[in-house]
């Protein structure tokens, strides 16, 4: 009978170190962050901007208009600015502009958050692509 005491005890002692081995691991899990919903709701922000404030200008930016072009880019910019070091894409039909990206390449960030739209310019239906990169 001693010997059961024993064996109990070590058993309930491995268990015991086990329980605790599991609890402090859990512990130490990283919290999730909420960076890549920002950032495709911000990706979002960015259509919906073209959407509903720029809408003749993207049309007109489909059709190869260089001022439109230019308006978009000046826009678009200063509000990249002010939001951080991100590099915005924008493709509709054969045209397209990259914004605050500098000589950077899509292989030179972290994350590419694509989003995209379809608008009608009055002729026709296009889709404006959107990729953010971080």
């Amino acid at each position: 009978m001693a010997h059961k005491g024993f064996i109990f005890s070590l058993e309930a002692a491995i268990t015991l170190l086990i329980a605790i081995s599991l609890i402090s691991a859990i512990r130490y899990l990283p919290l999730p962050t909420y960076s890549d919903l920002y950032l495709q709701q911000l990706a979002n922000d960015f259509q919906q901007i073209a959407a509903k404030g720029y809408y003749s200008e993207f049309a007109d930016f489909s059709r190869g208009n260089l001022l439109a072009k230019e308006k978009i880019r000046s826009e678009f910019e200063d509000l990249i600015f002010q939001l951080g070091n991100y590099c915005l894409i924008i493709d509709a039909r054969a045209n397209s502009m990259k914004i605050n990206c500098g000589n950077k390449n899509e292989n030179n960030f972290k994350k590419i958050i694509p989003t995209s739209r379809i608008f009608y310019d009055g002729d026709v239906f296009f889709e404006l692509k959107m990729r953010l990169i971080v």
